[in-house]
Order: structure tokens, then C-alpha cells, then sequence
């Protein structure tokens, strides 16, 4: 029990405990400027990397072909045997 200036009682409740919560947001940009120069050295790299590909593509067919005839090669000569 408490009293006021009045000295007159009054029943005054428990206080109970405030609690606060903040979030804090935070955001980021981030700008990317390319040069016209560095667009063009990047165009240059992927043409690069596409020719490659292709000769390696190139490549391997070629390599199959070769294998195909050597096989049919083979085939023709039978096993060495000539029989009489």
C-alpha cells in the first residue's frame, strides 16, 4: 500500500517489467559499372572459348571417322589367314 500527498491509501498493483524490442534493417547496393573496353575483351573471351569448344568438337569427330575406317580396315583383311 501506498500513500498519495493526502496520506489517503490506495492499492497500487505490481509493476511489471516493459520490454522493448527494435529491429534494425540494413540494406546494400552495389554497382557494377563496366567499361565498354571490358564489355569488349569479355565478347572476345567467350568467341575464344566457342572456337575451342568447336575444334575440340572437330576433333573428336575426326578422330571417330579415323577409328571407323581403320576398323572397316580390319574387317576387310579378315584375320591374315588365306585358305587354299
Amino acid at each position: 500500500m501506498e500513500t498519495d500527498d493526502g496520506k489517503n491509501m490506495y492499492y497500487s498493483p505490481p509493476q511489471q517489467p516493459t520490454t522493448t524490442t527494435t529491429t534494425i534493417v540494413t540494406t546494400t547496393t552495389t554497382t557494377v559499372i563496366i567499361t565498354q573496353e571490358e564489355e569488349e575483351e569479355e565478347e572476345e573471351e567467350e568467341e575464344e572459348e566457342e572456337e575451342e569448344e568447336e575444334e575440340e568438337e572437330e576433333e573428336e569427330e575426326e578422330e571417330e571417322e579415323e577409328e571407323e575406317e581403320e576398323e572397316e580396315e580390319e574387317e576387310e583383311e579378315g584375320d591374315g589367314w588365306r585358305y587354299r
